[in-house]
Parts: C-alpha cells; sequence; structure tokens
C-alpha cells in the first residue's frame, strides 16, 4: 500500500513553545501539517483552528482545542498555513513539534 504522502513535496518542521497563553502557528505555507506534543511535557496542549481557542475545563463549548497530551501526536490535518492552527496549554513552558508538506 503506498502512502498518500507520496503526492507531496518534503515541507518545514520546527518546534513551539506554548504556555498558558494562546500562540498562534508561524507565517509557513503547506498542505497538511501534523503537531507532536513533547514528551517532556507536563501539561497538555490544546490545538484549535480559531483565535480565542482554550484548554479543557469541563464545559460546554466552542473553543476548546483538541487535547494532545506528552508524547501524542494531532494526526495530519490539511492546512492552507500554519498561522491558521492556535495553540494554548494547561501549564507553562510546553513544546510542540511540527511537520509540514507542501
Amino acid at each position: 500500500m503506498t502512502s498518500p504522502l507520496q503526492y507531496f513535496s518534503p515541507g518545514t518542521n520546527g518546534e513551539i513553545g506554548v504556555g498558558t497563553s494562546q500562540v498562534q502557528g508561524p507565517n509557513i505555507k503547506c498542505k497538511m501539517a501534523i503537531f507532536f506534543a513533547d514528551p517532556g511535557n507536563t501539561g497538555v496542549v490544546h490545538l484549535g483552528l480559531s483565535t480565542g481557542v482554550t484548554a479543557s475545563d469541563g464545559s460546554t463549548d466552542t473553543t476548546t482545542g483538541i487535547a494532545l497530551s506528552a508524547g501524542r501526536d494531532s494526526g495530519w490535518i490539511p492546512f492552507k498555513n500554519l498561522q491558521d492552527a492556535y495553540l494554548i496549554a494547561d501549564a507553562a513552558s510546553q513544546s510542540v513539534s511540527y511537520m509540514t508538506v507542501t
């Protein structure tokens, strides 16, 4: 079975520092991206697709991002630009790595 990623060109990779205040992804054009929460994180990083992303708090809302606990990834997500990604953590000094394809 062939990978669907064979139809894409290599993109970029990097790291984003995330704390308890929202951060926006870098200005990098791409077609798909995957985010990976650092295995050494002590908290959970939440990945959302709109500004105002929040961490889980047990209430019903439309702002909570998907939770990436330490060592977990988001799976491949279609993006036009990583600036469309917003991250926030429930603890200070967390880290997320990313990889893109174009």
